[in-house]
């Protein structure tokens, strides 16, 4: 009876192993998370450039993109043109032989401010004159710079008998354009450019003044003496032989109201504004003195 009692023992022991070995090898079961569980993120491996990358070109900040990028040459600022308005106005004119004649118009104060004519110098245009037409506008006058016919924008060839009835033309337009009235005008000119202000001007009835840069040797033949009661500014540099005796032949032939300035150096025509900057200044005083704005 003991005996058998033990193999019943044995017995159970040994199925109550069995099942514990079975249970251990089973999957146990997934707990339910009692809070929000974070996954892992996914490893990226970066991809690494294999040469240096050049990030000077195609930049699109605005500020560094003006700038010149490294090892790039710079690049000069570049100043935009600016469009017409009612005070710088692109117009043309219509000559004695139906040559188109281009010229800029600077309004003054009002139509009934003075008029001041800008002729340029041989083998130039009118843009020669654009740094002094602006400061001549503002102080109020009605300022016109053409191209002469055969230069820049203007039709047509060099004719020095027809420069004379052009600057006429170009007033006309302007007065029947109804820009201004017909005012009294001043003429200055740069180097033949001053040749033809003192030649159109003696033929003018309502010129009163003139100023000449550098007047040339040209085969527009100046009357000084046409000039009447008219005033006549004279400016030349020792460093522009032909300008300068030109202006000593021109000061000594006019006994009207006149002035010669004589620099020892400065160059012709329009380069004397820039190389002798009290010149413009004293230029517009000159102007101011004889051609009032009412």
């Amino acid at each position: 009876m003991r005996a058998k009692q033990s193999i019943y023992l044995l017995a159970g022991a040994m199925i109550l192993a069995l099942g514990l070995l079975i249970s251990a090898c089973e999957t146990p079961a997934t707990p339910t998370p009692t809070e929000p569980v974070m996954q892992p993120s996914k490893t990226i491996d970066p991809i690494l450039p294999t040469e240096r990358q050049d990030v000077s070109v195609g930049r699109s900040d605005p500020t560094s993109a003006a700038l010149a990028g490294e090892g790039e040459p710079s690049q000069p600022a570049q100043t935009p043109t600016p469009l017409p308005t009612l005070d710088v106005l692109p117009l043309q004119a219509v000559a004695d032989d139906g040559t188109v004649l281009q010229f800029v118009f600077y309004a003054g104060r009002s139509s009934q401010s003075p008029i001041i004519l800008l002729l340029h110098d041989d083998e130039k245009d009118g843009e020669e004159w654009a740094d002094f037409a602006i400061p001549l506008q503002a102080l109020g006058y009605n300022v016109f710079v053409p191209d002469q016919r055969g230069y820049g924008n203007s039709g047509g060839s060099v004719d020095w008998a027809l420069v004379v009835s052009d600057i006429q033309a170009i007033i006309s337009s302007g007065i029947r354009l109804g820009l201004v009235s017909p005012n009294p005008v001043a003429l200055i000119g740069a180097g033949t450019g001053a040749n033809l202000a003192v030649a159109a001007c003696a033929e003018m009835t309502n010129c009163v003044s003139v100023i000449a840069l550098s007047p040339q040797p040209s085969t527009l033949e100046m009357n000084p003496v046409g000039l009447g009661n008219r005033s006549l500014f004279i400016v030349s540099a020792d460093d522009d032989e032909f300008g300068t005796a030109v202006a000593e032949q021109l000061n000594g032939a006019f006994g009207g109201d006149h002035f010669w300035q004589r620099y020892s150096s400065g160059g012709r025509g329009t380069s004397l504004l820039i190389n002798q900057p009290e010149l413009p200044q004293r230029m517009a005083e000159w102007i101011q003195a004889r051609l009032a704005i009412p």
